[in-house]
């Protein structure tokens, strides 16, 4: 695919190769800027974040893939914006294969894990929904090409969340909420074919540049009673064309758990735990936890 493609609103960038396998900082395990708030009865959704001063994951994720950068200065249309590492071949230390799709050389895609379920959300029509980046990722690979999605090892993938692992013992005592100003949303209509059918569907679309604003909250010890927090990542992103993985493996020595192996007989099915990728696009909650 192109280094730089465009569709349905979203940029999809390569932020440049990552063949060889990144560790981070041994202080990223125990970070807690990441840290969402959600009822304890629908984790891992969210509406509240531990601090809401920056965003972004620093030297935590291999360099490029998410930017720092300050609430103040935000503009929303950035979360069009969607990064991916190309030629990607390792996952981090200590992340794990989430989900892989091909794109066969006859342009028929295979996909696992979490990418099986990367499809367009079905809504009633008159239910305006955001768009799914990963769902329009996919349909931007070109033939004998893989994507893979990872996420530490310790946690669950989930392409509404990201990353995430519930943290049970953090003691919750307040949060702050990012919301997107009223102006700045617009509605589209959306032609979906099929080969059944043809239908419509109403998109959530940001259309105004007024920063993103943040509301506080300090939570009564009856709430904090029902509520958890849950560690946040986002998935990282690789793609690699078949062409790739033989240069790239000759030049590193990876263990069975992190090396770009080994395709299966049927050359959809990518073995071993080093084919990485992943994206996610945050979405802003606008919506509040007590009514």
């Amino acid at each position: 695919m192109p280094s730089i493609s465009i569709t349905e609103g979203y940029t999809f960038t390569n932020w440049g190769p990552l063949t060889t396998t990144f560790t981070a900082p041994a202080s990223c395990a125990t970070a807690t800027g990441n840290y969402q708030i959600g009822l304890n009865t629908t984790a891992p959704f969210f509406d509240y974040a531990i601090q809401c001063s920056t965003a972004g994951f620093g030297d935590c994720i291999p360099s490029g893939t998410v930017s720092d950068f300050t609430t103040s200065n935000e503009n929303p249309k950035t979360i069009y914006d969607q990064a991916y590492l190309s030629p990607g071949l390792y996952c981090p230390s200590g992340w794990a294969t989430k989900g892989i799709a091909v794109r066969d050389a006859d342009k028929s895609l295979s996909t696992s894990g979490v990418l099986s379920s990367a499809t367009r959300v079905s809504m009633p029509s008159f239910i305006p929904q955001w768009q799914n980046p990963v769902t329009l990722f996919l349909d931007l690979l070109d033939p004998s090409e893989t994507l893979v999605m990872c996420c530490p090892d310790s946690m669950t993938a989930d392409l509404a969340v990201g990353c995430y692992s519930t943290v049970s013992d953090y003691k919750i005592t307040e949060g702050c909420m990012r919301e997107f100003p009223a102006t700045d949303l617009g509605i589209s209509t959306e032609i979906i074919i099929s080969e059944e059918s043809t239908s419509t569907q109403l998109i959530n679309i940001v259309t105004g540049t007024q920063p993103i604003t943040v509301a506080t909250r300090t939570f009564s010890p009856s709430e904090t009673s029902r509520l958890v927090a849950v560690s946040v990542w986002p998935m990282l992103s690789l793609v690699h064309h078949q062409s790739d993985v033989p240069s790239a493996t000759s030049s590193q020595t990876a263990s069975p758990s992190s090396s770009a192996t080994r395709v299966a007989p049927n050359g959809n099915i990518w073995g071993g735990l080093g084919i990485f990728l992943a994206m996610y696009l945050v979405v802003f909650s606008s919506s509040v936890l007590f009514q």
